[in-house]
């Protein structure tokens, strides 16, 4: 089933009834010819009859088996996302959507610029809290770079003064 086709509810269960049919003939075809007696008077060639439309029945059971799988998910698939809409569809739901969206993110701005006031007041009232550009974090993987070397400070156990470079 193609997803542009229309999915209405009287041709997914029409589908449905086909393949548990489809099913349920497999399934009693395939016990019939398990189930067919082999007397002294069988042939070699019934027996391998038999075998070859059990081993067909089998195969039609689960090809069956998985057309129902894939029919559920397709109605999985259109309850959980919808049928695609064509261009022009729902063009008003759109707006509507936006327009509400644009309401949500005031208020929640409005939160935000509230509780960064409530925090600045809690510090003493002083500064103003100005958002500002993220600093990226240095990365993990940073190998040595070409800068210039820092000199390391090593504190003197004797209460001396610190040197740079490092013990000589």
């Amino acid at each position: 089933m193609d997803r542009n086709q229309p999915a209405t509810t009287a041709s997914l269960l029409d589908q449905e009834g086909k393949i548990i049919a489809e099913i349920l003939r497999s399934y009693r075809d395939l016990v019939n010819f398990a189930t067919e007696p082999i007397t002294n008077k069988s042939s070699t060639g019934q027996a391998s009859y038999n075998s070859m439309a059990m081993d067909l029945e089998t195969q039609n059971l689960i090809k069956a088996v998985e057309n129902l799988l894939s029919l559920t998910r397709r109605i999985r698939e259109l309850w959980i996302v919808g049928p695609l809409r064509k261009p022009g569809d729902g063009g008003k739901t759109d707006e509507t959507i936006d327009s509400e969206v644009q309401q949500v993110m005031g208020i929640l701005n409005h939160l935000r610029a509230n509780k960064r006031q409530q925090l600045v007041s809690e510090g003493g009232g002083y500064g103003q809290y100005v958002p500002g550009d993220l600093i990226q974090p240095p990365s993990a993987m940073a190998g040595p770079t070409n800068g210039p070397a820092v000199p390391s400070v090593v504190a003197p156990t004797d209460g001396a003064t610190p040197q740079a470079g490092g013990p000589a």
